[in-house]
């Protein structure tokens, strides 16, 4: 913990503007190292999540407005698909889904989906794919787990907040992807 909160201070001190675009994907590929490493203790990756998330969304957001530069969509695809490969990899690494995963499920997807185009788009549906198919099987298994327990106590309280984070995924999954899928099959 202490390290990953000392390396995000040294991150801010690095300048935008003088930071390619390999090494953003360097930077963000390290955020998710962090982050699987906190899954993999059972600790709240939200102060890692939110950053990136936001990083994410202004990077989704020139994505979409460079329709027509295809080398700057080249360029911005490269780290796009790097958080989509790791949010994809937080989720199939997460046991429960309740270490504010949901943070990861930011906005930057819903700016995403309409910039992107053939392998572009087929990547990002099988990222949706895999993310439904993990919350379904951690919503499963969640509720298993209470049946056996019969009146499960003072263990409900963490089953009631796995239940809060996994309805914050679907309702993130909804707003971010939902509008576009439902455009799409009106054309």
């Amino acid at each position: 913990e202490d390290v990953a909160s000392r390396m995000m201070e040294l991150l801010r001190f690095l300048s935008p503007t003088s930071t390619s675009v390999t090494q953003k994907a360097l930077i963000w590929k390290g955020y998710f190292a962090f982050i699987l490493t906190y899954i993999d203790k059972s600790m709240d990756i939200r102060i890692l999540a939110e950053p990136l998330s936001v990083a994410f969304c202004e990077k989704a957001k020139e994505f979409l407005v460079a329709r027509n530069d295809l080398v700057q969509k080249q360029n911005l695809w490269m780290l796009l698909s790097t958080y989509v490969d790791g949010v994809q990899e937080v989720f199939e690494s997460s046991l429960y889904l309740n270490l504010s995963e949901e943070k990861l499920m930011c906005d930057g997807f819903s700016m995403l989906l309409p910039g992107c185009r053939g392998a572009e788009l087929t990547a990002v549906l099988n990222f949706l794919q895999a993310v439904l198919f993990r919350l379904r099987t951690a919503h499963e298994q969640l509720n298993q787990g209470l049946l056996r327990l019969g009146n499960p106590g003072p263990s409900a309280q963490p089953s009631s907040v796995a239940k809060e984070h996994h309805l914050a995924v679907a309702k993130a999954l909804w707003r971010n992807f939902f509008p576009y899928l439902k455009s799409q099959r009106m054309v």
